[in-house]
């Protein structure tokens, strides 16, 4: 080839092209179309029948401010509401959400059935079914109700596999085998629908509710939290939220007004019995001055200052002793520790209380930290142990506080009796009527004033408990949600798109990295490893389905298939040595790179210049010549090497002038032997006397050897590769070749894809940019219609889906 430019190898190693990341995304755009529209397909079909969910909110900012305090003498216990986790571990508990959902109308739910997604009726349904009784668990089962005229109904439901249906009347009780109810028709709207109600187990609804509750801290130091709530109905999401804000406020004036009402139960329990002391004392004088005759009696004149003073501490001392023995009593009580520190304000009102109330502070601090571990820990963990058993320490240190008071007092009092009894003593001049009735008149006394102090007291903590409002301030009151949640419909759009994205870029990628075909001529002369190699050219790819390779220059002379074999030609022609015959060898490394096809129509565009051409098939073992020319195979290669015919008998006429062709023949047994025989030799000998150029068709050199010896009987020896077929590993048969056989053939790369421009990487015309040959016959704008430099050729018209079908390659 003595001005066809050779290209070495080793400059041909580049990174991936980008011609060839747009040839891979053009052969995957198909596919890469079709998951995106498969993408959008189903975001829309999420976003139309996914479970809407919604949400309702709103702040709360805690205050311990009370100013109903302020009316007591003393400072009570602080509150265990003023504590932030306390709340909000209180809000998070199952008790609070039971008395939430205790409030709203959840007993039962209704519904109306869609063709794929029922719609729950929450205060919106025109009946109402009031549950009477139920006879088994009957909970979330679905009862179909139908409307027959102004008052009659029937409820329809399956119970372990088992249908059951029952006609009543409205607003009348329905006896069923499972249940007993009554429906309400509030009006007459839509009852040619489907409907069904469900009874609602509350147990599991308040599990439900919990688990959809958050509470949360905003803003730790202004005491600011968040209660949020999501759920499928908008509406019952707010009416929750509004219903747990109402319920806190209520639960926060019940549980600072708690311990005052356990002061004012035990004053009333202490009223009573000494209501009856005082009647019983008040009896007693009464008797005593009418049995005795005694009128009345100035006890100031007989009692002393010092008696009534230690008479006044000994009603005190009897007061506190009495609290204390309360308080201890409901200390000994571990169903009631909580009950026992609410109760603990009975006795701040006397100044022994320093000691103890810090004792109850740490409790109260221990049950608190137990209350927030059990949230996340078991009671058996031993975390969990360790607070219980410093609890029990700290609960016998405060009874024995409490014992140590008692006694504290209970000496106090008995040194009060015996200044007593000597006072008394003094007062024996007195006569023993004046005595008694005196005495009598001190009991009594003493009763009127407990009994009176137990009356101050009460009306100072009624009082108090009538002051009691909750200062928590509502900064964010709930509001029905019209938009959802969840699906986010933007969202949800842009995640499967990215998904559709990155699978389409990972398919591309994968194509390009994974991908081991050969695309350009590029291709092969980067993966040659020998010193150089010739290329012929490119033969663009036939847009019409043929069943068997077949003569097509001399159909379209101007198209551009017949123009690139003119090229394959003109390059023939400038390494074929023009005084002798020319004999032109094709082979490929399998079946299907179609040598085949290039043989017979280089030998046809040689013979239309007049030239003498012959076409020799010498695949012995899969002949196609024969079917090419649409002829028979009886006689052939197979026969004349064996002298079985003679070349003219042979040998068969084409349609054009000059190009005659010679079969294959029968298939023989052994057609490597039968090759290399000598007769093979002789036979070109002959041939070339008669023919300017001898085309022959060899065997795949990749699968049998056949085709190497004919190749070194060759002038010109052409290598086929297929674009998009062949692997580029087909690459070492070549150079096995050059290395082994000293074959050098020269390249043509068959089946280019023009329209996805595969012919131009890197700006070049498949990496062969010569000024003359195939460059040149592609360098005038073929494409032009206008000048018609090029006939162009009819494509086959296909549906679209035979389109996508022929580009899915990426499945093979």
């Amino acid at each position: 080839m003595s001005e066809q430019q050779h290209i070495n190898s080793n400059q041909q190693n580049k990174p991936i092209s980008i011609g060839h990341v747009f040839y891979v995304i053009n052969k995957k755009l198909p596919i890469c179309l079709l998951i995106i529209s498969i993408a959008i397909l189903a975001s829309f079909v999420f976003n139309r029948y996914a479970t809407r969910i919604y949400s309702s909110e709103a702040l709360l900012q805690l205050r311990t401010d009370n100013n109903a305090e302020n009316l007591l003498i003393e400072k009570r216990i602080k509150d265990n509401s003023s504590d932030l986790s306390a709340d909000i571990e209180f809000l998070r508990s199952k008790t609070f959400v039971d008395r939430v959902v205790s409030q709203l109308p959840v007993n039962v739910s209704y519904f109306k059935r869609g063709s794929i997604i029922d719609m729950e009726l929450y205060k919106w349904s025109f009946f109402n079914v009031e549950l009477i009784s139920m006879q088994v668990p009957f909970y979330n089962q679905e009862v179909s109700i139908e409307f027959f005229d102004d008052q009659k109904v029937k409820l329809s439901y399956v119970y372990q596999q088992e249908s059951f249906s029952k006609i009543g009347v409205l607003n009348q009780a329905i006896q069923t085998p499972h249940f007993s109810c009554k429906v309400n028709a509030i009006d007459k709207q839509n009852r040619a629908s489907d409907y069904y109600f469900v009874f609602n187990d509350l147990q599991m609804l308040t599990s439900k509710f919990q688990e959809n509750f958050e509470v949360s801290v905003v803003n730790p130091s202004a005491k600011t939290i968040r209660l949020a709530y999501k759920e499928q109905n908008a509406q019952r999401a707010k009416d929750f939220i509004q219903r747990s804000v109402e319920e806190f406020l209520n639960a926060d004036v019940e549980r600072k007004s708690q311990s005052t009402q356990k002061v004012i139960d035990f004053i009333d329990g202490q009223l009573y019995e000494i209501q009856k002391k005082l009647e019983f004392s008040e009896q007693r004088v009464l008797n005593f001055q009418k049995n005795n005759k005694i009128s009345s009696l100035d006890v100031s004149s007989i009692k002393s200052s010092s008696i009534e003073e230690i008479e006044s501490k000994i009603i005190k001392l009897e007061l506190q002793e009495k609290a204390l023995e309360f308080v201890f009593n409901k200390i000994s009580n571990p169903q009631s520790i909580e009950e026992s520190i609410n109760s603990l304000t009975v006795i701040e009102e006397f100044d022994f209380g320093s000691t103890i109330l810090s004792e109850v502070k740490k409790l109260q601090a221990s049950m608190i930290e137990r209350e927030e571990l059990l949230y996340t820990l078991k009671p058996t963990s031993e975390a969990v142990k360790i607070l219980d058993n410093s609890i029990q320490i700290q609960k016998k240190i405060l009874k024995k506080s409490i014992e140590s008071f008692l006694q504290s007092i209970s000496s106090k009092k008995e040194d009060y009796k015996q200044k007593l009894d000597a006072l008394e003593k003094d007062l024996f001049k007195y006569s023993n009527k004046e005595m008694g009735l005196a005495k009598l008149k001190r009991v009594h006394d003493i009763n009127k004033k407990f009994y009176s102090l137990l009356l101050e007291s009460k009306t100072n903590y009624a009082i108090a408990k009538a002051g009691f409002v909750s200062e928590n301030l509502i900064l964010q009151k709930p509001v029905l949600s019209s938009k959802p949640d969840y699906p986010n419909t933007p969202l949800v759009y842009l995640s499967t798109l990215l998904v559709a994205f990155i699978l389409c870029l990972a398919i591309v990628l994968l194509s390009i990295l994974l991908d081991n075909k050969i695309h350009t001529l590029n291709d092969i002369l980067s993966n040659f490893n020998g010193a150089s190699i010739g290329v012929l050219g490119l033969v663009p790819q036939y847009n019409k389905s043929m069943q068997y390779s077949t003569l097509l220059v001399n159909k379209r002379p101007k198209s551009v298939l017949s123009e690139s074999f003119r090229t394959i030609r003109s390059n023939l022609q400038f390494e074929i040595n023009q005084n002798q015959s020319k004999v032109i060898s094709v082979t490929s490394t399998i079946s299907g790179e179609g040598k085949t096809f290039v043989a017979i129509n280089i030998a046809g565009i040689f013979a239309l210049m007049d030239k003498k051409v012959l076409v020799i098939d010498m695949d012995l073992r899969k002949p196609k010549i024969h079917m090419a020319f649409n002829t028979d195979n009886t006689k052939g290669v197979s026969t004349l090497l064996i002298n079985k015919h003679s070349i003219e008998e042979c040998l068969n006429k084409s349609e054009l002038d000059n190009f005659d062709y010679i079969t294959a023949g029968p298939v023989p047994p052994n057609p490597s032997e039968l090759i290399l025989n000598g007769q093979l030799e002789t036979l070109i000998t002959q041939l070339k006397k008669k023919y300017d150029y001898i085309v022959i068709d060899n065997p795949p050199v990749g699968l049998v050897t056949d085709g190497i010896f004919s190749s070194k009987l060759a002038d010109h020896p052409v290598y086929v590769f297929r674009s998009g077929y062949s692997k580029k590993n087909f690459i070492k048969n070549v150079e096995r070749l050059i290395h082994e056989s000293g074959v050098k053939p020269s390249i043509v790369l068959n089946g280019v894809d023009m329209d996805a421009g595969v012919y131009a990487y890197d700006g070049k015309y498949g990496g062969y940019g010569y000024g003359y040959g195939y460059g040149y016959g592609y360098g005038y704008g073929y494409t032009d219609q206008k000048n018609d430099y090029f006939e162009h050729e009819e494509k086959e018209q296909k549906t679209f889906l035979e389109k996508l079908i022929t580009k899915l390659q990426f499945w093979k």
